[in-house]
């Protein structure tokens, strides 16, 4: 390493540490949002299940509506 002083060598080292460290929070930063995706995902077919039973229901209220109608 000829021609590297102490100062260079220093602030070398120092900006990988800090390359590595922001490479870290983006990675842990991408997780969270992956796992926030992942929970909405979850979220809306809890949903989904959940609007399906209900136009069942609607649906088969209608129909006893119509089979109460017919027979009066």
């Amino acid at each position: 390493m000829s021609g590297a002083t102490p100062w260079k060598l220093a602030s070398s080292q120092q900006a990988t540490t800090t390359n590595i460290n922001g490479s870290e929070d983006v990675t842990k930063m991408l997780i969270s949002v992956n796992q926030n995706i992942l929970d909405m995902k979850e979220y809306t077919h809890r949903i989904d299940e959940k609007l399906d039973r209900i136009n069942d229901k609607v649906n088969q209220t209608a129909l006893d509506t119509e089979l109460h109608q017919a027979t009066l």
